[in-house]
């Protein structure tokens, strides 16, 4: 379960502590001191399928609306899904090796183990840059 207020755990590039509070039950999170165009958290999980073939999606989706100098608006959505084959898996070690390895690569660079905040970790500049 996730606790209704995000103070200490959401950071942004600068690795500052960005303050995040639960809007309703439903897994919503919403930027706290912020009226007009907030970034949210969501956590939403289906499931597909039945007997061995079922399937749990579960996604972690993050949005921030922009407003360029222009006057256009837009919104960045980053999103980390994880699909675990519900009817087949034995335990979550597995999907936690995903993760483990998923947050390892977006968040350092190389061998470097130290968590990147800014985005210039090899995973992050990967997707921001159009890398392999």
């Amino acid at each position: 379960m996730i606790a209704d207020s995000l103070q200490t755990q959401v950071k942004n590039r600068a690795g500052t502590a960005v303050p995040f509070s639960r809007v309703g039950p439903a897994g919503i999170f919403q930027q706290e001191g912020v009226d007009v165009a907030p970034h949210t958290i969501s956590v939403k999980h289906e499931m597909f399928g039945k007997g061995p073939k079922a399937s749990r999606q579960s996604a972690i989706i993050v949005d921030i609306p922009f407003t360029n100098a222009a006057g256009a608006r837009g919104n960045i959505r980053a999103l980390k899904k994880l699909i675990i084959p519900e009817g087949l898996i034995d335990n979550l070690n597995d999907a936690r090796d995903a993760l483990a390895i998923l947050n390892t690569l977006s968040a350092t660079s190389g061998a470097n183990l130290t968590v990147l905040t800014d985005g210039t970790g090899l995973g992050d500049s990967a997707l921001l840059h159009e890398t392999v």
